[in-house]
């Protein structure tokens, strides 16, 4: 308890109980919460920025889904200033932002009737069940505004969940999404520059250990005791000890460093690490082991259960219809430049952009110390978003 309270006393931005109310009340946004009920049954909080900074009256802007990856939340498109966040610079420039938290992050525990702590089957999904996310706060977003479509914006490792849905049920995405923009997308992770990646991709330790164990998800939730320890000492950290984190961010999460903006890096790094199904992590080593952009792989008799192949089927790519663009990052060290080819390939029929971004990791993309990109965003969202127009 003292150690928690020394790191968020001295280290305000480390506090594990953090709440989008400190960054959005001190840069002067608007902002409501919204709890969205999805299909099956979990309860997600979401975001939304309706208006820009200082702005009393609420006028009706094109709406846009920001996405965060994997182990992250929605803060983390909000933590690199008023004009520089990824939130803020689309609410700067018209538009009606909405930040998703997926289920099992801190933020969005709830279900309607499964207990996260007591109940195994809460964690029974993987990314085709984040999907359901996705929709129901899309269709939440639309039945709330009085637009008829959203942009959507993905961020690396939670881009499968999109691209499951979009490719699933193009036609549900082709009436409701405008534009589909995936930042650093890791979908096929095949070949990789880094030795780190590839031994994780290819030696499947890690899953198979926290299966036999029973262990149904990594990383404790904000808020409980432990979770408070756990990221409090992490925290910590990134605020005092820059260079042993640098070091953690380059083998563990096989990022550049540099890529990062150094002042708001220390805010940004005590955010990471938000509860993961460990059936979405087997999900991501699965199709990484075998060069593939496959559904979960469940074994013989639930596969014929949820596919009726023996074998997990393929996810159709080349059925997306939505506009579709990708920024890729080449200092992200989970992709490549053949990994990125075999993307493009499959996405030809959708595909409107694709740009390389030097300088960029794959985080980088949400507090990185070159944020230029979004003026590509905005272009995009700008070029697919007719409503703006005449707004």
């Amino acid at each position: 308890v003292s150690f928690i309270y020394f790191c968020s006393v001295y280290f305000p931005t480390c506090n594990p109980d953090y709440e989008y109310s400190r960054d959005l009340d001190f840069h002067g946004y608007p902002y409501e919460e919204h709890e969205v009920h999805t299909s099956d049954g979990y309860i997600l909080s979401v975001i939304r920025i309706p208006a820009g900074r200082g702005e009393q009256e609420v006028t009706s802007r094109p709406p846009v889904l920001l996405m965060h990856s994997l182990a992250d939340s929605g803060v983390f498109f909000v933590l690199h200033g008023a004009e520089l966040s990824p939130a803020f610079y689309l609410v700067n420039n018209g538009y009606d932002v909405w930040l998703i938290n997926i289920r099992g992050t801190s933020m969005s525990l709830q279900h309607e009737t499964l207990d996260w702590e007591l109940d195994r089957e809460y964690w029974d999904f993987n990314w085709a069940g984040v999907t359901n996310d996705l929709q129901a706060t899309i269709q939440y977003i639309i039945d709330n505004t009085n637009f008829d479509r959203v942009g959507v914006v993905t961020g690396s490792l939670t881009t499968p969940a999109f691209f499951i849905g979009t490719s699933t049920d193009p036609e549900w995405y082709n009436e409701r999404v405008s534009v589909g923009i995936a930042l650093g997308p890791v979908i096929h992770i095949e070949s990789s520059p880094t030795l780190n990646a590839n031994f994780m991709c290819h030696n499947p330790f890690l899953p198979d250990m926290l299966s036999n164990f029973g262990i149904t998800y990594v990383y404790p939730p904000r808020g409980t005791p432990i979770g408070d320890i756990y990221q409090g000492t992490l925290n910590m950290v990134g605020a005092i000890m820059p260079t042993l984190h640098n070091l953690f961010i380059s083998t563990s999460l096989i990022e550049d460093p540099k890529t990062y903006d150094p002042s708001t890096f220390a805010n940004t790094a005590s955010h990471v690490n938000e509860p993961v199904s460990t059936q979405i992590i087997s999900h991501v080593f699965q199709n990484c082991r075998n060069g593939v952009f496959n559904y979960y792989d469940y074994g013989t008799e639930r596969n014929l259960e949820e596919y009726g192949t023996e074998t997990a089927p393929a996810i159709p790519l080349e059925d997306i219809t939505i506009p579709m663009a990708l920024f890729t990052a080449t200092a992200d060290g989970l992709d490549s430049v053949e990994n990125d080819e075999w993307l493009e390939e499959r996405l030809a029929g959708s595909l409107v952009f694709q740009q390389d971004y030097d300088m960029i990791g794959r985080d980088g993309f949400i507090a990185g110390s070159d944020m230029s990109y979004l003026t590509d965003v905005l272009e995009l969202l700008n070029t697919y978003s007719p409503e703006l127009e005449s707004s």
